[in-house]
């Protein structure tokens, strides 16, 4: 579940033989990705549900702590909807713009105190992720991220 940024990672992870479904929606904010959440359902439990959300508030100039809130509720409403699924927190990615970096360098910190205080969710470092034009990732990126998803999810579907 994410932005533009979560475009082609289901195509990603089917290739490497993950059952998955994306719902990406450009554009989307914090906010609209939470309000969508109760409207995702599945005959079954997802293994794992993986959310990419951030990136868009970081880029408009979002205070970190305002970005925080959002995503605390975004993982709250994702564990409410999605119990027994482990949620798969990525990072936001680094960027060459200085306000953007300082934002990040608040943000995903805390992403991984969330992970670290519930063990159904986990923080994924995607802080190393290029970006293709700015605001997208590339697709190298995408890849590595896929990787590290698949690895999470085999480990935990044994």
């Amino acid at each position: 579940l994410g932005n533009s940024n979560a475009r082609g990672i289901s195509q990603g992870l089917i290739s490497r033989g993950i059952d998955s479904v994306g719902f990406t929606m450009p554009g989307g904010t914090i906010p609209y990705l939470t309000s969508r959440v109760k409207h995702i359902t599945s005959p079954d439990t997802p293994n794992c549900v993986l959310l990419m959300a951030g990136d868009i508030e970081a880029a408009n100039g979002l205070p970190p702590e305002m970005i925080c809130a959002r995503l605390d509720h975004l993982v709250k409403e994702t564990r409410r909807q999605f119990p027994w699924s482990r949620v798969l927190l990525s990072g936001l990615p680094q960027t060459g713009n200085n306000h953007r970096q300082n934002t990040l360098r608040e943000v995903n910190p805390h992403l991984e105190k969330i992970s670290s205080n519930d063990r159904l969710v986990e923080y994924l470092d995607n802080s190393r992720a290029r970006l293709r034009d700015n605001i997208h990732l590339s697709n190298l990126s995408k890849e590595k991220l896929c990787l590290n998803v698949s690895h999470i999810v085999k480990k935990f579907s044994l």
